[in-house]
């Protein structure tokens, strides 16, 4: 069995790397090094129209030890698969799970990079050069606790991007609010309580104002935390949720009563839980959908077949020695979706997002697995999804 979670990408990463894997081998410094694609994120960065994709990479040393970098490929051009060369900045210690965000307010995006070996969140701050990323902080969490996800929202009204943290080691969520001036400098995070190990976390507008919170629990419980606005949570109303909820996101799956929830739930048999708004922030009974695939490590939301619902892509890492999947469900309206189809991995993909990467209209794959991965909408039959496209870093 699959050691669920955490630290979830350092022991699938350490399986995957068991057998060398061609552009993921090298060494420095006499030392033999696997990098493996944990995370992807994409933004467009530069502001040019076209989505840049940065995807965070383990280095895992033959001695145990444990590195990362995020390489950055900017969109160039104005129809196909069209990058720029790879642009690679230091950072985290085995980065999972990586959010673009803008923290400081300018004009250049932020990256909120969890680590699963070190006790800390990096956040590495966008430069004057798009796809550069320059000065970097480190939240630490306390010892032994390493992140599992984050949620980043303006959690207190003040206008500026705070920090939620699901981390190991409790059973709270860490929460990090920007001081007065901007920044985490000196910043002690706040313990929220929720009654047990967070796996996951999102936030969102729930109850249809401040930002709220939902969280999924060890032992298959997703909570959920309405915002008081002042950077302040109310006690969790939680909902079963599968067995290991691990990872969540936040829409508007139905059309009505406000942002919906669908979770990844990790197992051999692994399936889609989507909660749906009844008003005010509180949710039905969750659905499930099986992914057809085992290991959902990640979702992400988005219209895939150009019909204007949004649908669900599922990063499947799948059983050892199986490359996993991608699972696409479609929306079949009303927030119920249909049976999933599965688009095979390379190496057992770890996380998933979905944007336009060749500027045609239509929303396309893009997920971590080895090494970044595009899967391109079919011109022709919407809903469909073309042979992987391989992007080195």
């Amino acid at each position: 069995m699959k050691t669920p979670i955490r630290p979830r990408y350092a022991s699938l990463l350490a399986a995957a790397c068991l057998v060398p894997l061609l552009g993921c081998m090298g060494s420095s410094s006499g030392s033999t090094y696997y990098d493996n694609a944990t995370s992807v994120a994409v933004a467009d960065l530069d502001g040019n129209g076209r989505m840049d994709v940065v995807t965070a990479y383990d280095r895992a040393y033959s001695d145990g030890t444990d590195g990362g970098f995020v390489s950055t490929r900017m969109g160039q051009g104005t129809t196909g698969i069209a990058f720029g060369d790879p642009i690679r900045s230091t950072g985290g210690a085995a980065p999972g799970p990586i959010v673009v965000a803008n923290l400081d307010g300018n004009a250049q995006p932020d990256l909120v990079l969890c680590n699963a070996v070190s006790p800390t969140v990096t956040l590495l701050y966008g430069s004057a050069t798009p796809g550069t990323f320059g000065s970097s902080v480190n939240l630490s969490l306390g010892a032994n606790r390493y992140a599992y996800a984050v949620a980043v929202a303006d959690f207190n009204g003040d206008g500026k991007q705070d920090i939620a943290v699901a981390a190991s080691g409790g059973s709270d969520v860490l929460v990090f609010l920007q001081n007065a001036g901007g920044g985490f400098t000196g910043v002690t995070p706040t313990s929220v309580a929720v009654g047990a190990t967070p796996y996951s976390i999102a936030a969102g507008a729930l109850s249809g104002g401040n930002q709220d919170l939902a969280v999924g629990l060890n032992g298959g419980q997703l909570a959920i935390l309405k915002g008081n606005g002042d950077g302040t949570f109310q006690t969790p109303v939680n909902y079963a949720c599968g067995t290991t909820p691990a990872s969540i996101k936040i829409a508007d799956l139905d059309g009505a009563n406000g942002p919906d929830i669908a979770v990844a739930d990790y197992g051999a048999t692994s399936s889609v839980i989507v909660f749906l708004n009844s008003g005010g922030g509180s949710f039905a009974t969750g659905v499930s959908y099986p992914t057809g695939d085992s290991y959902a490590l990640d979702l992400a939301i988005g219209d895939l077949n150009g019909d204007t619902k949004p649908d669900i892509a599922v990063a499947n890492s799948g059983v050892p020695g199986d490359p996993g999947s991608v699972s696409v469900l479609l929306n079949t309206g009303s927030g119920a979706f249909g049976t999933a189809t599965l688009y095979g991995g390379l190496q057992g993909p770890t996380s998933v997002s979905i944007a336009d990467i060749d500027g045609d209209g239509r929303n396309d794959l893009i997920s971590a697995d080895g090494t970044g991965v595009i899967h391109l909408q079919s011109p022709t039959t919407p809903g469909q999804f073309l042979a992987p496209v391989q992007l080195y870093y």
